[in-house]
């Protein structure tokens, strides 16, 4: 779904190509501490974009 609408509802699907280095590391990472890798990666986008909010002042929105 591509939109600008800020209210659309997304699928929840998110397909992300990495460097093959990273995705091994991600899964060690997983697997030490006994979670799924798709466990692992939401949990660290999640922190990812509390702390942009938190630094920007509230909003998540990329300034990319």
């Amino acid at each position: 779904m591509r939109t600008n609408d800020p209210n659309a509802r997304h699928s929840g699907r998110l397909m992300v190509r990495m460097p093959h280095e990273l995705h091994d590391k991600l899964s060690t990472l997983a697997a030490e501490q006994a979670v799924s890798l798709n466990q692992l990666v939401v949990a660290l986008l999640s922190s990812g974009a509390a702390w942009r909010a938190d630094r920007d002042g509230g909003t998540a929105r990329s300034r990319a």
